[in-house]
């Protein structure tokens, strides 16, 4: 048996707070957990996944989700599915912090790329070129057009989440 507390976890320098709480080692490269806290007014970028999906379920706060050219608010105890290879991006658009935990699956190629961008962020390398290299020997394309028109119409921050 594993069991990680509230609080625990191998807090990753990705986004404001995330936290590896559920490795993937644990599941058989099946699946990772992370537990974050999106920030007011941040997004992802929109991107996607060659091969891994992925779910958050919000513990507290809303949402938005753009899902393959569709929108929707999730709010506290929602679960929002993101497909492999579908484009996607999350934000955050209340003034309050919002706190969900995301799903991947499969986990173990996901893993590897966040402690490498992780480490990128923490040594103040981050930035769009060397994330957007990174995450593409991961099997991760970035949309920056998307990403664009999405932070624009909702007054969005997309820079907190991958880089500084």
């Amino acid at each position: 048996m594993i069991v990680v507390q509230a609080g625990e976890g191998e807090p990753l320098g990705v986004g404001a707070s995330t936290g590896l709480i559920g490795r993937a080692e644990w599941a058989a490269g099946n699946v990772c957990v992370l537990d974050q806290i999106v920030q007011p007014k941040h997004m992802s970028p929109v991107h996607f996944h060659e091969a891994e999906s992925q779910a958050a379920y919000v513990v507290s706060g809303r949402l938005g989700f753009w899902v393959n050219g569709r929108e929707s608010e999730a709010r506290t105890g929602a679960y929002v599915v993101r497909p492999a290879g579908k484009p996607h991006a999350l934000w955050n658009p209340t003034d309050e912090p919002a706190h969900m935990l995301e799903i991947t699956s499969p986990a173990t190629r996901f893993q590897e790329y966040l402690h490498k961008l992780s480490v990128l962020r923490n040594d103040d390398e981050a930035d769009p070129a060397t994330v957007k290299r990174l995450a593409a020997e991961y099997g991760l394309t970035f949309l920056d057009e998307i990403t664009d028109e999405l932070s624009r119409r909702h007054g969005l921050d997309p820079s907190g989440s991958f880089w500084k």
